[in-house]
């Protein structure tokens, strides 16, 4: 065997070594949180394991919300998760108030983009 074919997956001493970068991270929402949480009640503080908790439930209702939208998508026989597919998701991942507070905000949201686009 030659020292070419030995050395092959061996990065070359002279070169430019890359560093290496963990594997997919999962998002913390702490800042976004403590940033409602100042603009409701700017006089409570919020412990550490409160504010994990509250990652911890954020994370969770958005993997629910990507996993729905994709079954949904895929029902439709669609290869593009939409608007429509996302509110299915939140129709049946949410209930009460929480559901209509989010189907105006998302809307709110779609019409800004549509007009900023267009």
């Amino acid at each position: 065997m030659s020292a070419e074919v030995a050395n092959a997956g061996a990065p070359k001493l002279g070169g430019i070594k890359k560093k290496r970068t963990a594997g997919a991270t999962k998002m913390n929402w702490a800042t976004y949180l403590y940033k409602i949480k100042k603009q409701v009640h700017p006089d409570v503080g919020m412990a550490s394991d409160a504010m994990y908790t509250l990652n911890s439930i954020i994370e969770d209702y958005k993997e629910r919300m990507i996993k729905e939208s994709f079954k949904s998508a895929e029902d439709t026989g669609s290869s593009t998760v939409k608007a429509k597919h996302a509110r299915a998701a939140a129709a049946l991942i949410l209930d009460g108030d929480i559901l209509k507070y989010t189907n105006t905000e998302g809307e709110k949201a779609c019409t800004a983009f549509a007009t900023a686009v267009a």
